[in-house]
């Protein structure tokens, strides 16, 4: 298939659109995090949490655009990596973010079996 490829890519690759539909553009990364977490708190915690149990749906793919040194940025898929990061990587939470206990709990209940790399459908550039 011209246009695109299927590819596994570890969690650290994949970045937050800055530039995400669901809010005003942002400058960076952690930016991105924080203010998908302040639009779609519940959601995000919603999803995390059937992530943490099930795993992520199959027949919903990442859809991802190689940005430079090999890192892709997500075209469909924000919540759900935002949700994935967050349980991996507690970390990366934004340190003012009141539900974090939620997340550093996921994370210590589910951290072996959180996937360290996704399947997602990389976009070529035209």
């Amino acid at each position: 298939m011209d246009g695109h490829r299927k590819a596994d890519i570890a969690l650290d690759k994949l970045l937050v659109n800055p530039e995400n539909y669901r809010f005003d553009p942002v400058t960076n990364q952690q930016e991105a995090i924080s203010t998908m977490l302040r639009s779609q708190n519940n959601k995000i915690i919603s999803l995390a949490r059937d992530i943490a149990q099930r795993g992520l749906n199959p027949a919903k793919r990442l859809v991802v655009k190689e940005v430079n040194d090999g890192k892709y940025i997500i075209l469909d898929g924000n919540r759900r990596i935002t949700a994935l990061k967050l349980m991996s990587n507690p970390a990366e939470m934004p340190g003012d973010y009141s539900f974090r206990g939620v997340f550093e709990d996921l994370h210590a209940k589910y951290k072996d079996s959180l996937p360290r790399a996704v399947e997602c459908v990389v976009y070529l550039e035209d």
